[in-house]
């Protein structure tokens, strides 16, 4: 979620004099990108690097693409290929959104050299990255969920939720013992989770730098 983009708050760091505070957990997509291109650059012959990302009309899928195509408007290292398909209720409407994920592929696929999966319910099930694994030859370059990493995507990067849970429930506390909410900066948060997975790099002929393997930690997977 990301509460500029919604409009919640104007700005990172300022209390809003309103009954409204908490943590930012969006992350920078010029961040993701550059770690992307770090690692995927390694293994393509030819500049743009072409990024796949199949997404539902889901509203933050939506504007997470938005925010990728202004960048990728400004970066020629890298362009989004990307293909809608119709938004249905997870997890009734998942098997109906999978067959045109499926179409999509086929019309996507030899345009791009990996895939980024998309924010929202649909990128954030299980069901659709293994489906991506399946029916695409294709890597998964960028996940937003650990699972994916395990199975075989490239790169993750999330919020460490087990951290940011404790920052939640520390906010709750003080609003409870009668701090003014209006008062309390929303800051971003500070604790980030990267995994990524070396047999697929060594696949892909990756060497994943150290400075990546650092952060990573124990978030390296074969």
């Amino acid at each position: 979620p990301n509460p500029l983009a919604a409009r919640v708050i104007k700005k990172e760091g300022p209390p809003t004099s309103k009954n409204i505070t908490g943590k930012v957990y969006s992350i920078s997509n010029k961040v993701k990108l550059n770690m992307i291109y770090k690692l995927m650059k390694q293994t393509i012959k030819r500049k743009p690097l072409k990024l796949g990302y199949i997404y539902s009309t889901y509203p933050s899928s939506i504007s997470e693409l938005k925010k990728f195509k202004k960048l990728d408007w400004k970066d020629p290292k890298v362009k989004f290929i990307s293909y809608r398909i119709p938004y249905k209720k997870v997890p009734i409407g998942l098997p109906w959104m999978l067959k045109r994920v499926k179409r999509a592929m086929r019309r996507v696929e030899k345009k791009v050299h990996c895939w980024v999966e998309a924010t929202g319910p649909l990128g954030e099930s299980k069901e659709y990255t293994r489906f991506l694994m399946k029916h695409s030859k294709k890597p998964i370059c960028f996940a937003i969920k650990s699972y994916s990493v395990k199975k075989g995507a490239l790169l993750f990067i999330s919020p460490d939720m087990k951290k940011s849970g404790a920052e939640i429930a520390r906010l709750a506390y003080i609003i409870l013992k009668g701090q003014n909410p209006g008062k309390i900066p929303p800051l971003p948060h500070k604790d980030y989770k990267i995994g990524v997975n070396i047999k697929t790099a060594l696949k892909l002929k990756i060497v994943i730098p150290q400075d990546i393997l650092e952060l990573a930690g124990k978030n390296v997977y074969r």
